[in-house]
C-alpha cells in the first residue's frame, strides 16, 4: 500500500485527481462518468487517462460503445479512495451520483441503489433516502429480501433527517413495507 501510494503521490495532479474520481466510481468507469464527475473536459482527460494507463493503475476494459477504464488491481482503487480528505471524497460521491442520473436516464430504476449509495455517502440524505426508496420499489417483486434491506436503510435514513411531510411519508411508508416484506419472508 506504501508503494502504491509513493507511485499516486507522482502522478500529475490531473492524473491523480483523475484516479481518485475513478476510485469512487468503482472497478470500472465509463470516460464520460469520469469526465463528469471529475469536472474535466476532454482536453483535460485525455493526457490524465493516457498517463493512468501508461503508469499501469487502469487499463482500456472496452473500447466501443464508450471507452470504459478499469481498474488493474484492486489494491490500487482501495489506495487510490483512500488517499482522499473525506469532504474532497464525499463531493466526489456526490458527483458521480448525479453523473450516473445524467448519463443512465433509461436505466435509473436499476442503478437506484448505487445511486443512493453514492448521494448518502456524498451527505446528501434525503436524496439518498429517496433513492433507496425507488430501489426497494424496485426490488420488490423479484427479490423480497433485498427490497426489505433497502426498506430498512430508508428508516435509518429518515430518522437523521428533520421533520417534514414527506419525512414523515417516508418514514411510515418504509416501516409498513418493511412488515410487509417481513411477513412474505416467514418472518
Amino acid at each position: 500500500q506504501a508503494v502504491l501510494a509513493a507511485r499516486i503521490d507522482r502522478l500529475s495532479p490531473e492524473a491523480k485527481q483523475l484516479l481518485q474520481v475513478a476510485s469512487v466510481i468503482g472497478k470500472e468507469a465509463g470516460a464520460r462518468a469520469l469526465s463528469l464527475t471529475g469536472g474535466l473536459d476532454a482536453a483535460e482527460l485525455d493526457p490524465a487517462l493516457c498517463e493512468l494507463v501508461d503508469s499501469g493503475f487502469l487499463y482500456e476494459a472496452e473500447l466501443y460503445p464508450e471507452r470504459v477504464l478499469a481498474f488493474r488491481h484492486p489494491l490500487t482503487q482501495e489506495v487510490a479512495y483512500g488517499t482522499q480528505l473525506g469532504d474532497r471524497r464525499a463531493a466526489t460521491h456526490a458527483a458521480a451520483a448525479r453523473a450516473t442520473i445524467e448519463l443512465e436516464p433509461d436505466r435509473l430504476d436499476e442503478l437506484a441503489a448505487l445511486v443512493a449509495h453514492h448521494m448518502e455517502v456524498g451527505g446528501e440524505v434525503r436524496e439518498a433516502s429517496r433513492w433507496f426508496a425507488r430501489a426497494a420499489h424496485w426490488a420488490g417483486h423479484t427479490r423480497p429480501q433485498d427490497a426489505l434491506r433497502l426498506w430498512q436503510r430508508v428508516t435509518a435514513l429518515t430518522d437523521r433527517l428533520e421533520d417534514s411531510e414527506e419525512t414523515r411519508a417516508l418514514a411510515v411508508t418504509s416501516r409498513m413495507l418493511q412488515l410487509g416484506y417481513a411477513w412474505r419472508l416467514g418472518m
